[in-house]
């Protein structure tokens, strides 16, 4: 994987991970993945999708460790 490549997936890898563990909102997730060039708005969805669920599992394994 080029460089450039590379760069653009571990800004969009941080994005969902500080979406997921609720360190930025959803509108900073989305300017942070249409910087990435991610545009297409079936695209912008999945993205959207996969970071809901990723941030309901978080959620539910904080509420988890708590009890």
């Amino acid at each position: 994987m080029g460089r450039y490549k590379q760069t653009i997936q571990d800004e969009l890898d941080k994005a969902h991970f500080d979406y997921a563990e609720c360190k930025i909102e959803q509108q900073e997730f989305l300017a942070r993945i249409t910087a990435c060039g991610i545009t297409l708005p079936q695209d912008i969805q999945e993205h959207i999708d996969n970071a809901e669920e990723a941030r309901y599992e978080w959620k539910v394994s904080q509420h988890n460790t708590k009890f």
